[in-house]
């Protein structure tokens, strides 16, 4: 894909994954908030970027993360570490205290899927018995997406026109939010995960980040905080009328809550930023291309036509900003809310005028992009760009560096994965 290229030495450095990622057509409130939180980046700097964007909550920043990060090394987490347990549920005190990432090096999340740290698609994984990733994405599929077996599975005469919402989302990242219980690591335990039916932690987180495990109210998040252990298997709605019911919301939320974690935003970040509509809580991805997206490290057909990847130059000066190739294809009167072209390049300008002052002064800019110029969204949705006030950390993007590496879907995936909010 050649959006985040690497160089000789296979790191990156946060402006110049900042810039991809606007350049690509991500929002510059996920684009700040996931480099402020896998870059090394003190708190001043965090709550300075989160205010001028309108973020609430607490913005730490990363103090561990690297300066530079290898895209191809992120799985930091020791292989096979997990906890020991009280009667309780609550952590055996030192039992996993060397369950985290190291200093300087990419820091994972509490907890994550794992799902292609060891390759995607059909390859194998770390346990030479265990499910491949793409049986584990069908597993998911089958908890949060549907309920009829046969309507799931791809290839299927009976495959139906499914969709991922936002809801069906939550539900997949509250799927993986189940930490590795040591047994299930013993020798010839591993062959118990291709039958998840009578495997009740499967499928579980592949690593663990004691160091950020949740406190919530002085409550410290337990491996039983979750409902796939709690006896709600499906956490759906009883709806009789419905072949295909809906996660249930409300169960979600309340599982969510007593683990807060990084993962969690994580996931709904790729969500919002490769559904369509872009960055709404009526985004929706197909069964066919979320599965893609996590294990072939494809884009979304929406994505790629409102992208402005291809079109985007680096001359950013005036009066086309670098955007008129962008511009040209946009049929007259179009907008941004009714065509894809027009979206582009109002993504083209947001990623290569980064003064909201300045926008205002694009004429094409505010006749072709009405949401971007005034939408004010409200709290706990994600800002369109058209708010953003310029931070001293973050500049005027950089031409990026020459391809010298091949592998980019696999390098862009790896990064998303481990996303935080």
């Amino acid at each position: 894909m050649k959006d985040l290229v690497p160089g000789l030495d296979l790191l990156v450095s946060k402006q110049q994954t900042f810039d991809a990622l606007l350049r690509v057509g991500i929002g510059a409130q996920i684009a700040t908030e996931v480099t402020d939180t896998n870059f090394k980046t003190d708190k001043a700097t965090a709550e300075r970027n989160a205010k001028a964007l309108g973020i609430s909550g607490p913005a730490d920043g990363c103090q561990k993360c690297p300066v530079k990060i290898n895209l191809f090394k992120m799985n930091t987490i020791p292989n096979g570490c997990s906890c020991e347990y009280n009667a309780d549920g609550t952590v055996l005190a030192g039992s996993c205290d060397k369950c985290q990432s190291p200093d300087g090096e990419a820091q994972e999340h509490f907890r994550s899927t794992g799902i292609c740290d060891n390759g995607c698609g059909n390859e194998t994984r770390e346990f030479e018995n265990g499910p491949k990733p793409s049986q584990i994405f069908g597993f998911a599929e089958q908890q949060c997406l549907c309920d009829i077996k046969g309507f799931c599975k791809v290839g299927s005469p009976k495959l139906a026109v499914l969709n991922w919402t936002v809801v069906r989302n939550k539900c997949f990242a509250e799927l993986w939010d189940k930490e590795p219980l040591k047994e299930n690591l013993q020798p010839g335990n591993q062959k118990k995960t291709m039958e998840p039916d009578k495997f009740a932690s499967f499928p579980q987180t592949m690593d663990l980040n004691q160091e950020k495990r949740p406190t919530v109210n002085g409550t410290e998040c337990t491996p039983v905080d979750n409902p796939w252990l709690r006896g709600v298997p499906n956490v759906r709605k009883p709806n009789n009328q419905a072949p295909l019911p809906s996660p249930d919301e409300g169960l979600l939320d309340i599982a969510e809550a007593k683990c807060p974690s990084q993962m969690h935003g994580s996931l709904h970040f790729i969500f919002q930023s490769f559904g369509t509509p872009r960055e709404s809580p009526l985004a929706e991805i197909t069964q066919a291309e979320y599965r893609s997206l996590w294990l072939d490290g494809e884009y979304t057909t929406d994505f790629k036509n409102r992208s402005p990847r291809t079109c985007i130059k680096d001359d950013t000066g005036a009066p086309s900003h670098g955007c008129q190739e962008c511009l040209d294809p946009v049929p007259a009167g179009a907008v941004d809310s009714s065509s894809f072209l027009a979206e582009r390049y109002c993504l083209c300008i947001l990623a290569n005028v980064r003064d909201p002052n300045v926008r205002q002064t694009i004429t094409k800019f505010k006749s072709t992009c009405p949401s971007f110029v005034s939408e004010k969204l409200v709290s706990g949705s994600f800002t369109t760009g058209a708010e953003v006030t310029p931070s001293s950390s973050i500049v005027l993007p950089n031409p990026l560096p020459k391809p010298i590496t091949a592998g980019e879907a696999r390098m862009r995936h790896s990064a998303l994965e481990y996303q935080s909010y």
